[in-house]
């Protein structure tokens, strides 16, 4: 976190706030997803590298961008003594699994982009090329458990409450939005 408040003033009398950036990064956590009453390992999801910076202006605003090294699933259950990825960068890129922007300006640039009838937020994706490998009894195997117990009651409150948001924004009567989404996605090996 940067915040540089009392850097800069004008006329030497009032303090002006600069844009305070928020820096996040998580080198590498592994999730293993175990069978309640066996205790056997399902499967191993594995995040590196993900890199998160937030700006917000002093106006308003917020700018958000970051990209993700890589996200893999392995499958440790169908044959415990040799685990195979499911899902995961391809070894041919180098480069990151995902990288992210999100950029909404302040609400007087946002309305003047509404009255042009313009986009006034603009959400970029750029996902590399993954590998995935679907044997069906494995992947429905980890749906149902990430959809069951404590995850899956999770999952469901995090889906209820954006969906009462997105029903008492509309409800508010509040000026409609126009986002620009712009997703470039690597071809797939599956």
């Amino acid at each position: 976190y940067h915040d540089t408040a009392d850097v800069d003033s004008i006329d030497g009398d009032q303090p002006v706030r600069k844009d305070m950036v928020v820096v996040a990064e998580l080198q590498s956590l592994s999730v293993s997803l175990n069978v309640e009453k066996s205790g056997e390992r399902l499967a191993l999801l594995a995040m590196r590298d993900l890199s998160v910076n937030a700006r917000l202006p002093a106006g308003s605003g917020m700018v958000i961008s970051g990209q993700l090294g890589n996200l893999t699933v392995q499958d440790t259950l169908t044959v415990a003594s040799s685990p195979y990825e499911m899902l995961g960068l391809r070894a041919s890129e180098s480069s990151s699994l995902l990288t992210f922007e999100y950029d909404s300006p302040c609400d007087a640039t946002r309305a003047a982009s509404r009255a042009r009838t313009e986009y006034d937020t603009v959400v970029r994706l750029k996902m590399s090329s993954v590998q995935v490998s679907y044997w069906h009894p494995a992947v429905m195997r980890t749906v149902r458990y990430l959809q069951s117990g404590v995850l899956g009651a999770l999952v469901s409150a995090t889906a209820s409450t954006v969906v009462q948001a997105a029903r008492s924004v509309l409800e508010a009567g509040t000026e409609a939005s126009a986002l620009a989404l712009h997703v470039e996605v690597g071809s797939p090996l599956v």
